[in-house]
């Protein structure tokens, strides 16, 4: 569904990644992990065109995503959690989900309520709270608003960026749960992620990411047991 091929990003002089290929197919978790600065959160910028491509192509669902703008994504059916959740926060916790469909052009706003709902009715706690100001709820409830806000357009498949940060260890589980549950309905997701030890438990397929390069790739579970993971990203 998403195929990252030769993906060259620069800032300035400095060459953040170098020649990346990734590639997400239908239905699947895709999880991108690494250190800080290796270049994860740079590659779903990329993809989301919030930085130029020095080289590479990418397509999504076949088609180049080379000539749209960021706003054009929510059209094409990705969805995006990025990192720190960049909700409005001076707004309701209702009108964030209604911000989340901002951009679908036609869809009818009967429709849009109809998401909400079904939104609100997965994370119950959202509901009980849907005129509370989003700058209000704990850092879980604003995570699970992130998730819902970006669901409420349908997408075909979900970006995300770091969303276990700066969670407490129960929230974490939600967040995953909620993660899992989505892959099961069948929704693909592309998942950056800091904390290794949660990707690789549930993603298909882990791409491990160092100084802009992918360094090693293959199933979750079996790089749990690679004496290079376990070395630089379990503490072992």
């Amino acid at each position: 569904m998403l195929q990252i091929s030769g993906l060259r990003v620069n800032y300035a002089k400095v060459q953040a990644l170098h020649g990346v290929d990734i590639a997400v197919r239908k239905g699947e978790i895709a999880a991108i992990i690494g250190a800080n600065g290796a270049g994860k959160t740079t590659t779903l910028n990329a993809v989301l065109r919030l930085v130029p491509w020095a080289a590479g192509e990418i397509t999504f669902d076949g088609r180049s995503l080379k000539h749209l703008r960021s706003h054009q994504m929510i059209r094409v059916g990705l969805g995006t959690v990025l990192e720190g959740r960049q909700l409005f926060s001076d707004q309701s916790v209702e009108d964030n989900l209604l911000l989340g469909a901002y951009g679908l052009g036609r869809r009818s706003l009967a429709q849009v309520k109809e998401n909400i709902e079904r939104e609100l009715k997965r994370f119950p706690i959202l509901a009980s709270r849907r005129r509370q100001l989003a700058g209000t709820l704990s850092g879980g409830e604003q995570q699970m608003l992130a998730l819902a806000r970006a669901m409420v357009a349908d997408p075909k498949m979900l970006l995300l960026d770091e969303p276990t940060m700066g969670l407490a260890p129960v929230i974490i589980k939600e967040v995953v749960k909620t993660i899992s549950d989505l892959r099961a309905r069948g929704l693909t997701i592309l998942w950056v992620e800091q904390m290794a030890y949660v990707a690789l438990q549930i993603a298909d397929r882990v791409y491990i990411l160092e100084n802009g390069r992918i360094v090693r790739e293959g199933k979750g579970q079996e790089l749990l047991n690679d004496s290079h993971v376990i070395e630089a990203y379990l503490g072992a």
